[in-house]
């Protein structure tokens, strides 16, 4: 360790007498909080680069939905005295004749009872009219968002005595709520708009409140405050001439549910990933949730083209060309095919970021990347909501050109110290950094201390181990270009606590401290060890019965659309020569149980099963990395195995 020290010393004595700052060559993006002052780290050197909220781009990735985008974002918010008709995203109604032709924009006459101008009215002069009103009248509002509604009120021009005797209320609460038909005696007008609503929307609206024979000019409607986005109000036919100068509509509260999703940011060069911390409020009773992703390429989405021949799609158009969003977009319907992730460049959307661990945590990637992006996800309930006033990241270039690493054994009993060899091999070319340090941590588990370094399966005698809390930092010779592809190899003792502990490792250059360190890949970095990963599996060693585990894909995407919707989970049972008990589990990381998939006896030979990415409730799970537990009993001892997952969607 003093011979590392000494030489970093060096080093920057060099660079201070020949008038050169040495640069950490860090750079921090902020989104958002432009009054606010540079990050600390640009005193230290960092280069500092501010983006807006506000400068979205479709074709980017870009969009939001339901947020105030200024300095910071927050979703939309109503005083319980503000009228939200007034302010709608989207209004629509109409007159149903006779030659029912749905909903249609309001015209101008329609659009004076949402002017917020109680002088200005709408006049009904034939109310029961054939071919013109014997349906009724109904409204059909978008509020934008999905907000606590309480009152709907129906003001009548100044001074009219005229009154509108029967309304229903029919509102959406969920995507999957509602009715469309509706039994009573006249309700043959009523369900013709249900079913508009239903047919050209595609929405359900299922009934919420019914005022029969009213006779107020001024009609309030109480509702219970539950969160409402669409909302249709059906005037029933009546003899009698209405007026309506103001259709209000009031609650009050934050939109429950609002969404950004930033650009793909293109940092301009594959760099390490460091950390991500924020700036914002979370209220009780609301959840702001931050995720992260990260990919090679300009696009985390591939764009298929129907060839017509059999069920074929391919990824570029008739030119040859790769398809972007754009020229997907130029493609006849018919010719558009499935839009999907591209698992090859891009990696899935992080698990949330606690909102509590805003001062900064890693940002999650399995790699070096060159373009990242963010979602944000608000879920609000009445005056509870949140608001992020800014989003930080850290990035700096990468050391190497190519990282692998791989883990062995990677299989092991829990809480059992026993000795792991991590190995990596490095790609470094002309002009590189290279390194002379690990940061090595075991995620689920404990490295207990370090027994050897090896470089091309020779000892290195003159290595550094420091241990810290979370795993143990390690100083060697630099690796340069000079020996770029050879094998270095790290044997610790360590013990996994869980069903799946995972070895990350990210190599640091010691003469570059401010530098973020480069995060090595699982794949094969020894071809004489099997696995290619890093992720330990807990077992327990017995005589093998249980033979090869295996699965259809490592990534899948359990969408709907038909392509890659389910996993085949695959085992094969030896020597057993009568059928002995076998369970297939899903669980996420931490061991909890997610899906049990198969609970049955099978005999000798092999047995696929099929998972489609839904829990025990049959609800679709989140996005990320699961383990794939196969268990058999027989002789009464129990053998597992293991298989890490990925969703996506």
């Amino acid at each position: 360790m003093k011979k590392l020290q000494c030489t970093t010393w060096l080093i920057a004595a060099l660079l201070a007498l020949l008038g050169v700052q040495p640069s950490a060559a860090l750079v921090v993006y902020r989104i958002g909080g432009e009054s606010l002052p540079p990050p600390a780290e640009v005193e230290a050197g960092a280069e500092f680069r501010q983006l807006n909220w506000a400068d979205l781009d479709k074709d980017l990735g870009g969009e939001s939905f339901g947020l105030a985008l200024t300095e910071q974002i927050t979703p939309f918010f109503y005083n319980e005295g503000d009228n939200m008709a007034t302010t709608l995203s989207g209004v629509s109604g109409n007159f149903q004749h006779g030659a029912y032709n749905g909903f249609e924009d309001v015209g101008d006459e329609l659009k004076l009872v949402i002017d917020g101008d109680p002088t200005t009215f709408f006049l009904e002069t034939r109310p029961r009219e054939h071919a013109h009103t014997f349906r009724g009248t109904a409204f059909f509002f978008d509020l934008g968002g999905d907000f606590a509604t309480r009152l709907i009120r129906f003001v009548p021009q100044v001074g009219s005595e005229r009154s509108v005797a029967h309304v229903i209320v029919a509102a959406q609460t969920d995507a999957g709520g509602g009715v469309d038909q509706i039994e009573f005696v006249g309700a043959s007008a009523l369900n013709r708009s249900l079913g508009e609503a239903d047919q050209k929307k595609g929405i359900k609206l299922q009934v919420v409140a019914e005022i029969l024979e009213n006779k107020n000019p001024q009609l309030d409607i109480e509702l219970d405050g539950r969160p409402i986005r669409y909302l249709m109000i059906h005037v029933m036919p009546q003899n009698e001439i209405w007026d309506l100068a103001e259709l209000e509509v009031y609650g009050g509260g934050f939109q429950g549910s609002a969404s950004y999703q930033s650009n793909v940011l293109d940092i301009g060069e594959f760099a390490n990933l460091g950390w991500v911390r924020w700036g914002g409020r979370q209220d009780e009773g609301a959840q702001v949730e931050i995720r992260s992703r990260a990919g090679g390429d300009e696009t985390p989405l591939v764009y298929w083209r129907n060839t017509f021949r059999g069920d074929e799609q391919v990824p570029f158009g008739e030119d040859g060309k790769l398809l972007t969003r754009k020229t997907y977009g130029r493609l006849g319907p018919i010719m558009r095919g499935a839009i999907t992730d591209d698992t090859a460049q891009w990696e899935l959307w992080s698990s949330p970021y606690e909102f509590a661990d805003s001062a900064g945590v890693a940002l999650r990637a399995t790699r070096s990347h060159r373009y990242v992006q963010f979602r944000i996800a608000f879920s609000s309930f009445g005056q509870a909501g949140g608001q992020l006033g800014y989003l930080e990241f850290a990035v700096s270039p990468r050391l190497v050109t190519g990282l692998v690493g791989e883990i062995d054994p990677w299989q092991a009993a829990v809480a059992e110290e026993r000795t792991f060899t991590y190995a990596v091999r490095p790609t470094i070319e002309p002009g590189d950094q290279g390194f002379d340090g690990l940061d090595l941590r075991l995620v689920g588990g404990r490295i207990v201390g370090v027994e050897a370094v090896r470089l091309s399966g020779e000892p290195v005698a003159d290595f550094s181990a420091v241990a810290e809390e979370a795993g143990v930092v390690l100083g060697f010779p630099r690796l340069d270009v000079a020996r770029s592809g050879e094998l270095l190899e790290v044997d610790v003792r360590a013990e996994i606590f869980r069903f799946g502990a995972i070895f990350e490792g990210r190599v640091i250059d010691s003469t570059a401290p401010g530098e973020i360190g480069q995060l090595v890949a699982a794949g094969e970095a020894n071809e004489l060890v099997d696995g290619n990963q890093l992720l330990v599996q807990a077992m327990t060693l017995d005589d093998k019965v249980l033979g090869a585990v295996s699965l259809s894909t490592e990534v899948f995407t359990p969408n709907g659309d038909q392509i890659n919707d389910q996993v085949e989970i695959a085992y094969e049972l030896l020597k057993v020569t009568q059928p002995v008990p076998v369970e297939v589990l899903v669980r996420d990381l931490s061991g909890r149980l997610v899906r049990r998939v198969y609970a049955d006896a099978d005999g000798a030979g092999r047995h696929p099963h099929q998972w489609d990415g839904r829990d025990e409730a049959g609800q679709q799970v989140a996005p990320g990395l699961y383990i794939c537990q196969v268990e058999v009993e027989s002789g009464g001892q129990r053998q597992v195995q293991m298989r890490p997952i990925a969703v996506a969607y």
